[in-house]
């Protein structure tokens, strides 16, 4: 009986400095494991930025040429970063005051380019009905190239000037806030 109880003082023994944990060594590094490596990585997601000159509150409708689906995008500010799916899409038409405008020529579409998990500039708008006119010169002067797309509604006629204006809406997105705007790239 004597055996088993000093056997069985030393199976205890063994078994609870087996179990132990060992304390942390103050020199050891530690590195991140990769899971919050993956964290730490992660992508944003894909979103488009509208330059509108003017008016600001237009809703403008996108056809993703992909999915085939059409959304309707409210632009409410000078630059209006909407978060969309990745694809190729076309302008179709817009609403402004109430009133729904649809392409007129549907051979001449501005179609844009979003690839995945970028911020990317789709243009400089200019809408105005029934012509965009004079008024908007200096702004159009400012663009590297603008094209002219006639739309109409049932009441009557609108256009749209859509450009490129990329390396002044780019300096003004990095001046935003540096720690959390990336470049844009453009997306036609």
């Amino acid at each position: 009986m004597k055996n088993i109880v000093l056997l069985s003082l030393h199976f205890l023994i063994l078994f609870g400095c087996s179990h132990r944990e060992k304390a942390p060594d103050s020199q050891a590094v530690s590195t991140p494991s990769t899971e919050s490596k993956n964290i730490l990585k992660t992508p944003g997601k894909t979103k488009a930025i509208f330059h509108i000159i003017e008016p600001l509150d237009v809703e403008i409708a996108l056809y993703n040429i992909e999915t085939k689906r059409e959304e309707t995008v409210l632009v409410d500010k000078t630059l209006s970063q909407l978060e969309l799916k990745p694809g190729h899409w076309q302008v179709r038409g817009f609403i402004l005051a109430g009133k729904r405008y649809t392409i007129t020529n549907p051979a001449k579409q501005f179609i844009f380019n979003l690839k995945k998990d970028k911020i990317t500039y789709v243009g400089s708008y200019i809408f105005q009905c029934p012509k965009v006119n004079q008024t908007h010169m200096k702004e159009m002067k400012k663009m590297s190239f603008f094209n002219r797309y006639p739309f109409s509604s049932k009441t009557g006629l609108c256009e749209v000037v859509v450009g490129s204006d990329f390396k002044s809406v780019n300096k003004v997105w990095m001046s935003l806030d540096n720690e959390k705007h990336r470049a844009l790239s453009l997306g036609f």
